[in-house]
């Protein structure tokens, strides 16, 4: 664990839009954890991204002997969602800690995959999913339980994003689209209000014609308990 004399080295898995805009920056707001080394498979971005941190960059080819290397204590892997678990799986049976961005994985299978690699070696594991934790939603969240607002009937919310046709996320299908990428967020919100999960779900989605993604780029989803509507 950190000390005020060691910091915790991270590596960052993959340099895309959240690594760039969110980690690598946020991580110097930190007074227990530094950068250590960047993952990519990008040369154009190992040599700019290592350049501006100062950190050394390593291939996906690599990653195996960075793991070993002795250089790191954790990673932080923001690849694709469908390629999270080889990734997480390598840095947890090797004793490296992971955290590891949402959604966990892209089914049910790989994510049991991921827990019984941290449980077998003892790594630390953590989704990174910062909404557990705001303020504002903890005390939204305390506050229904208690009562606070009455008898909860129902739930509304929307989120949208424009994601650019050559983003990789436009390409991947499914677990690359809206309901595990920002859907995650009014999803989780809404099992963390009612203190409920869903026993049953209705969804529609649609494709924009003029648009080349591979799945539909808008749905809504009504989940309900028992007589509960949560939209």
């Amino acid at each position: 664990m950190p000390t005020p004399e060691k910091k915790i080295r991270y590596a960052v898995v993959a340099g895309g839009q959240i690594s760039q805009q969110a980690f690598m920056p946020g991580i110097r707001q930190t007074n227990n954890s530094e950068l250590a080394a960047l993952v990519t498979g990008d040369p154009v971005k190992a040599d700019k991204l290592a350049g501006l941190y100062g950190i050394k960059a390593w291939s996906y080819e690599q990653y195996d002997e960075l793991l070993k290397s002795g250089e790191i204590d954790a990673v932080y892997v923001a690849t694709p969602n469908f390629m999270h678990t080889p990734f997480a799986v390598a840095a947890l049976e090797a004793g490296i800690h992971v955290l590891l961005e949402k959604p966990m994985a892209s089914s049910v299978e790989e994510a049991q995959e991921i827990l019984a690699a941290q449980k077998k070696s003892g790594a630390r594991l953590m989704i990174a999913y910062r909404l557990h934790h705001e303020p504002g939603n903890v005390e939204m969240f305390t506050r229904a339980r208690a009562g606070d607002f009455g008898d909860l009937r129902t739930f509304t919310s929307v989120f949208a994003q424009n994601v650019a046709e050559e983003n990789s996320r436009g390409h991947n299908g499914y677990w690359c689209g809206p309901v595990p990428d920002m859907g995650t967020y009014p999803l989780n919100a809404v099992r963390n209000l009612f203190g409920a999960e869903p026993t049953a779900v209705h969804a529609v989605g649609t494709k924009t014609g003029d648009r080349g993604f591979n799945f539909h780029d808008t749905v809504a989803v009504t989940p309900r308990n028992g007589q509960l509507s949560l939209r």
